[in-house]
């Protein structure tokens, strides 16, 4: 019926119907601060010159293995993951629980065909919870940024790469931008990061990720170039 009387009304022309006011008001127009917020992430993220992506949420339990050198993808429990009952494909076949996976994936792919990478991904990842069907959904933001520092042109066709100081300065920038003091930077040990090139961020004593440049041994399994390829994976959700 409600396509019918679009025709008649049509033909009939729209404006030969009579104006009936709403016998309401609006309701209150509220908005939404978490998603302003993140959008204001992102705003900052991209005028440090870095582009966004958005990555698939499924993956496979190998690839986020392969973060943590030597570690096995059958040594973890089957409640580990949120499974997929038809994947797409047998690539993709559970709920990521690390952003940082399907980040890397993007960069080794757009690194086949230029020099330099700059990306951010503001998503959310899936941990089973053993009393509840659903999994949690933890936003995080994850950052990577690596090749060479300057445009190469015919007066330097050399230069340094980007590194670990060059993402600790676009952290300071986000947190800056959005008006968040008391951040400290602390020695850390993670087995994704290279020893002696990975910090905790704290604000006001609360931990809100990791900061690194990427072990070898897992630039060599995403199949990215020999350099340092530095990463961020913070816990939005705390940021904000």
């Amino acid at each position: 019926p409600a396509d019918l009387i679009e025709d008649l009304a049509r033909i009939y022309g729209y404006d030969n119907l009579p104006v009936t006011e709403m016998a309401d008001r609006l309701p209150p127009q509220r908005g939404n601060r978490a998603l302003e917020l993140e959008e204001q992430v992102r705003d900052l993220l991209v005028a440090c010159g870095l582009q966004e992506v958005v990555t698939y949420s499924l993956t496979h339990p190998a690839r986020e293995a392969a973060l943590e050198p030597g570690a096995d993808p059958d040594a973890l429990p089957d409640d580990a993951y949120i499974t997929l009952a038809n994947p797409i494909n047998q690539d993709r076949l559970v709920m990521r629980r690390r952003l940082l996976a399907t980040v890397l994936e993007t960069a080794a792919a757009n690194l086949r065909f230029r020099d330099r990478v700059e990306i951010f991904e503001v998503g959310r990842v899936f941990l089973p919870q053993p009393d509840r069907q659903l999994p949690d959904e933890i936003p995080q933001l994850v950052l990577v940024v690596t090749g060479p520092r300057d445009d190469r042109h015919w007066l330097a066709a050399e230069g340094p790469d980007l590194d670990f100081y060059d993402l600790k300065g676009v952290v300071e920038a986000l947190l800056g931008g959005l008006h968040i003091g008391g951040a400290a930077y602390e020695a850390a040990e993670h087995p994704t990061y290279q020893p002696g090139r990975t910090a905790r961020l704290l604000v006001d004593g609360v931990e809100i990720g990791l900061l690194g440049e990427i072990h070898p041994q897992v630039r060599a399994a995403w199949d990215l170039p020999d350099r340092r390829v530095a990463a961020a994976e913070l816990d939005l959700g705390a940021l904000l």
